[in-house]
């Protein structure tokens, strides 16, 4: 047999990156909205409008989106609409618009519903960006960072179980601090004793002793002498009207001197 040499062809390598570079564009305009009109279904909406001189890059490339407490779960974008050659430029420039429609929604593991949103920031100083929300039907311009009219997102109630733990434990402790710290009940006794035989004289005794070293105020001793002389008169002198109740009179004493 016989051996034919054969001469392949060179193939070409293409090295070039899978994009390539931008097209040059400037005067750049962005307009983001946001709408909170589907919150309901717990969705966030915010349109991006991107207009300027040349062809609108992709939308990655001239806003830096990055919602904290959002996941972007979707973008819509038709790509460039070439509008009109500019009139203003020498040279075939043309005016250009992009739009995109951002839908998100609230991460799952979030423990509480978000209460703000951050628009995204334009990649180069020089872009013009005007921020907007949806108030009903009307559109109104506000700042970058807003407060969400809405709530989104169902936060996840893990936190709750050791939450519930902690505070069954400080209620535990606060009622064993309590059992510890309270005192057994003082009993005071009565600095006079009821006689254990009621009779004039026991009864005499007893409030001649507390008029002598109880310390009652002045009315307090006027009354007290006032019992004593009516107790005296009725029992060793002369007994008129109705007879003292000795038992009444001897407690009322004792328990005004505890």
């Amino acid at each position: 047999y016989a051996v034919v040499p054969v001469t392949s062809a060179a193939l070409p390598i293409d090295a070039s990156p899978e994009q390539g570079d931008l097209r040059p564009f400037k005067n750049l305009q962005i307009t983001q909205t946001l709408d909170e009109r589907e919150a309901k279904a717990g969705k966030l909406k915010l349109e991006v409008r991107a207009t300027g001189v040349g062809l609108i890059p992709d939308l990655d490339q001239i806003v830096d989106l990055k919602p904290k407490e959002f996941d972007v779960t979707a973008v819509e974008n038709e790509g460039v609409s070439v509008s009109q050659f500019d009139k203003t430029e020498a040279g075939n420039a043309i005016n250009s618009e992009r739009l995109w429609l951002v839908s998100m929604e609230a991460r799952p593991d979030l423990t509480r519903h978000p209460e703000t949103f951050s628009f995204g920031l334009p990649k180069q100083e020089d872009h013009e960006v005007t921020y907007q929300r949806f108030e009903d039907a009307d559109l109104v311009s506000v700042e970058p960072d807003i407060m969400l009219q809405q709530e989104y997102g169902t936060p996840e109630k893990s936190w709750m179980v050791p939450a519930s733990v902690v505070f069954a434990v400080l209620i535990l402790l606060v009622i064993i601090y309590r059992l510890i710290a309270r005192k057994a009940p003082v009993v005071t006794s009565a600095r006079y004793q009821v006689p254990e035989k009621i009779t004039p004289f026991t009864v005499l005794g007893l409030l001649k002793d507390i008029e002598r070293t109880n310390g009652l105020s002045p009315t307090g001793k006027q009354e007290l002498g006032v019992s004593i002389s009516r107790l005296e008169h009725y029992y060793f002198e002369t007994p008129e009207g109705e007879e003292p109740d000795l038992n009444a009179v001897v407690h009322r004493w004792v328990n005004q001197t505890r």
